[in-house]
């Protein structure tokens, strides 16, 4: 089985041709890469984010490699994954939209003093 397949096995088409456009980078600039360990891959990451600063992309291309060593261990070419374990921690969330969480309507209606459900919590509830 060629990597390719492996790929197009296990992912929908446009996300095995992305892996596989740079897994061919990383082999290109990195030819003894399959013998690479942790601290190499490690390296390559740092040098990704060097080159790019969208911390997306370097999350991509890391999941690419992941995929490539686990295709080295699932042929059995190599015994471990040595990106198994990379772990990054960029903020890939978009942030909260703190206006769409309520509307204007709703805002007032919680402003608005509400009856006391259980008046022997009056006192602790009373606004200062």
């Amino acid at each position: 089985m060629t990597l390719q397949e492996y790929l197009q096995e296990r992912h929908p088409p446009s996300t095995a041709r992305n892996y596989t456009r740079d897994i061919n980078i990383y082999l290109q600039n990195h030819p003894k890469a399959s013998g690479y360990g942790y601290q190499e891959v490690i390296g390559y990451i740092g040098e990704l984010r060097g080159r790019y600063s969208n911390a997306r992309t370097v999350t991509r291309i890391l999941q690419a490699l992941k995929k490539y060593y686990h295709y080295l261990y699932y042929t059995g070419r190599r015994k471990d994954n040595p990106a198994k374990s990379i772990r990054l921690r960029d903020n890939k969330t978009k942030p909260l939209q703190l206006q769409d969480l309520f509307t204007t309507e709703d805002l007032q209606k919680l402003l608005q003093p509400k009856k006391e459900r259980y008046p022997f919590l009056a006192a602790r509830n009373k606004q200062s």
